[in-house]
């Protein structure tokens, strides 16, 4: 959608003459470009990586509770970022992230950092709805308790944010952190092309006593949409609706 406003500034002289001056101004709504979400669960500052990547402290979440461990993690260099993890122990938990409309990797991190072995968690994933881990065991999947493993699947956001729901079987969820980067694929909702448009007025000045009249003429181009909105920059006189000018009846002198 696009707004126009045309907007009319006044000046005025000891002669009381109305010199014009004209200005037209163009507002586009433009989509939002899609973004990269790194969510360090159960972080309470952010976390540097050790590629370099930036992970923020946890937000997002919808439930759970916090859980962190001081023992080693093995399979990472990015030890701290599996130490700490959202997890729940009488209800599910779920993240909700919002997004731009399009598609992204989703990277789940996860370490068992409560049990120490497999077979005790169970659960499932699902991201908008649809169910992208089933029966996960995340010290199966990782071959040890105190292991980190991470998890990696495609997700179509067109409702502005992404879900993340995560449903115990077994015991209840665990996640460490939350990875999400647009694609290169087309987006769910396509951006429309942006068109030039171009805004004149006519006449472009006029010369009027107090009290006088003069009607302007808008003159858009490059878009279906000609509608515009009349309104005075300097509140001095009136403009009507469709374009008409009527000085003020007088003016005090400066």
């Amino acid at each position: 959608m696009k707004f126009l406003d045309v907007c009319r500034t006044c000046v005025y002289t000891k002669k009381m003459l109305l010199p014009w001056l004209v200005t037209g101004f163009l507002g586009l709504l433009l989509p939002a470009t899609a973004q990269t979400v790194r969510i360090n669960c159960n972080g309470s500052a952010e976390f540097t990586a050790a590629n370099g990547t930036k992970w923020s402290p946890d937000k997002y979440f919808i439930g759970g509770a916090n859980h962190w461990t001081s023992q080693a993690i093995l399979n990472t260099s990015d030890v701290d970022l599996y130490r700490s993890s959202r997890y729940s122990i009488y209800t599910d938990f779920a993240y909700e992230i919002p997004l731009s409309n399009g598609t992204y990797r989703v990277t789940l991190k996860f370490s068992e950092n409560h049990y120490w072995g497999p077979g005790y968690r169970v659960f499932h994933v699902d991201a908008n709805g649809a169910r992208v881990l089933a029966n996960f065991d995340i010290a199966q999947a990782a071959g040890a308790a105190r292991k980190a493993v991470d998890k990696q699947f495609t997700a179509s956001v067109t409702g502005g944010k992404l879900r993340l729901d995560f449903v115990g079987v077994k015991q209840r969820a665990m996640v460490s952190a939350i990875e999400v980067v647009p694609t290169a694929a087309a987006p769910a909702s396509p951006a429309p092309a942006v068109s030039t448009v171009s805004l004149s007025v006519s006449p472009t000045s006029a010369t009027l006593s107090p009290g006088g009249q003069r009607a302007f003429t808008a003159n858009v181009a490059g878009t279906t949409d000609t509608r515009v909105v009349w309104s005075l920059l300097t509140a001095v006189g009136s403009i009507s609706s469709t374009g008409v000018y009527t000085a003020p009846s007088s003016i005090a002198q400066t």
